[in-house]
């Protein structure tokens, strides 16, 4: 990791404060084009074209030869137990680590055609919407599945499909059940940790350039992570747009003030180095994360807490730590 210092001209009336600036280059780092373009698809591509329910296709048997293009029903196929039946995936795919090893048949904006004929799938799993590919399922006969997840209750609609899909509708039930019973749990252990505290705002960022500070994607209503805020006590600072995922800029955030500010980069490894960095680069905003200190990264040891997927508890898990830390006992 190799860090330069840049004066952002967006920050220099402020003291001209230096801000650092990072650039990713070792093992566990990406390049920053290839960041910032998962990081955009694995977000929005549930938003390309218009929003269409997801439509399981009619049933011709459990599919036994699975294609898919869709980070999060990767983790829930697994899950339920048609891991094996798994025969490519696409580029995004980096969880659960047995599937890293499997044919990469393209993204939802690339999809390879003919890879994905010489596979031989009965069952292609997608997220979002792409016409080349669904007329592609059709003419050819394969079974397309539209992965709906947006939100929570997305996520579970998905789980039941794909466990009818497969013929695993047993395991796609025990998947649930545990789904919820996390969920359950961390909101217990929030309503404990919370207990007599005003609750805080937060700003959570989804998106932007980890070399500097500029164009902040965040969540706002309606959202998962603004779900998960709210279910653990906390205040979204946007929760009140309309716009999903809204772009917004720093004097945005100094006005909306937040008291803690937490940084979603899953395809970053956390240093203390780069925790520093970061710290730093926010240090010249006056808000009173800032003041406090009170600015966190999580990186890619949650690599999928930029869509809903089963590690959702342990995103909440995570965000009850950094807003309600445990008290030191003797």
């Amino acid at each position: 990791m190799s860090i330069t210092w840049k004066r952002p001209s967006h920050l220099r009336t402020r003291e001209n404060t230096p801000q650092p600036r990072l650039r990713l280059g070792r093992a566990g780092a990406v390049p920053r084009e290839r960041y910032l373009l998962s990081t955009f698809l694995v977000i929005v591509c549930g938003f390309t074209g218009c929003r269409r329910p997801a439509q399981p296709p009619p049933a011709s048997g459990p599919a036994r030869r699975i294609v898919t293009i869709s980070p999060s029903a990767d983790e829930v196929l697994c899950a339920i137990g048609a891991t094996e039946r798994i025969v490519g995936v696409s580029t995004f795919t980096s969880y659960p680590p047995e599937l890293t090893t499997r044919p990469r048949v393209g993204g939802l904006f690339d999809p390879d055609l003919e890879a994905i004929v010489s596979l031989d799938p009965d069952l292609i799993v997608v997220r979002g919407h792409n016409a080349t590919l669904e007329d592609f399922a059709a003419r050819r006969g394969i079974r397309l599945y539209r992965d709906p997840t947006e939100g929570l209750d997305d996520l579970r609609t998905c789980i039941r499909d794909l466990g009818d899909l497969t013929g695993l509708a047993p395991g796609a039930d025990a998947v649930l059940t545990s789904l919820e019973a996390r969920l359950d749990a961390a909101r217990r252990r929030a309503e404990e940790r919370r207990a007599g505290c005003t609750p805080p705002r937060v700003l959570m960022t989804l998106a932007r350039n980890p070399s500097e500070l500029k164009d902040i994607l965040t969540a706002a209503a309606g959202t998962t992570h603004d779900a998960i805020l709210r279910q653990v006590g906390a205040e979204n600072i946007f929760g009140d747009l309309e716009l999903p995922y809204p772009t917004v800029s720093l004097e945005q955030v100094v006005v909306r003030a937040p008291d803690i500010i937490i940084e979603l980069m899953p395809e970053v490894r956390v240093t203390p180095e780069l925790q520093s960095i970061i710290i730093a680069q926010w240090s010249p905003l006056a808000c009173p994360a800032v003041a406090s200190g009170r600015v966190f990264v999580l990186g890619d040891d949650l690599p999928h807490s930029l869509v809903p997927s089963l590690r959702t508890p342990e995103i909440a898990e995570r965000i009850i730590d950094i807003l309600w830390p445990s008290q030191s006992r003797p």
